[in-house]
């Protein structure tokens, strides 16, 4: 994988784990979170702020269930877990090295292993959507 699609699935993860650690969904902002104080006047038919993952953290969201389904199972479902334990439990400006010595749960290669796959699976949502679209809009015409 090139260093630009390592960087873009490192963002993604990144957008993933925000959202993920901010309350389970649900930010403070959220009048999930904030259950008996005065509620504003609001749309009925929208869903409370914070519910809804923003669009890095969906194709995360994706990509994660794509490893799930993936016919290499055993080694994809390896890979999501390093990933999913490494960007929710590190701390912050942590390295991978760092996180193992902290942690013994999984190597450097561990994760060079799983980054990629998950750059690769990112890469291959991101053309679906693209041929999606394109798919779309000649059937417009």
């Amino acid at each position: 994988m090139s260093r630009k699609d390592l960087n873009q699935a490192r963002a993604v993860l990144e957008a993933w784990a925000r959202w993920s650690l901010d309350s389970n969904g649900f930010p403070s902002e959220s009048p999930l979170a904030r259950i008996g104080e005065m509620r504003s006047e609001a749309d009925g038919a929208r869903l409370p702020d914070g519910i809804e993952q923003d669009r890095l953290a969906q194709d995360a969201t994706f990509v994660f269930l794509a490893m799930r389904n993936d016919p290499n199972n055993k080694m994809s479902l390896k890979h999501r877990k390093v990933l999913q334990e490494f960007y929710l439990a590190r701390r912050d400006g942590e390295t991978v090295r760092d996180f193992y010595k902290r942690s013994k749960k999984f190597g450097h290669n561990d994760y060079t292993s799983a980054i990629n796959e998950f750059a690769h699976k990112l890469d291959m949502y991101y053309l679906l959507q693209d041929i999606t679209a394109l798919e779309k809009s000649m059937a417009r015409r």
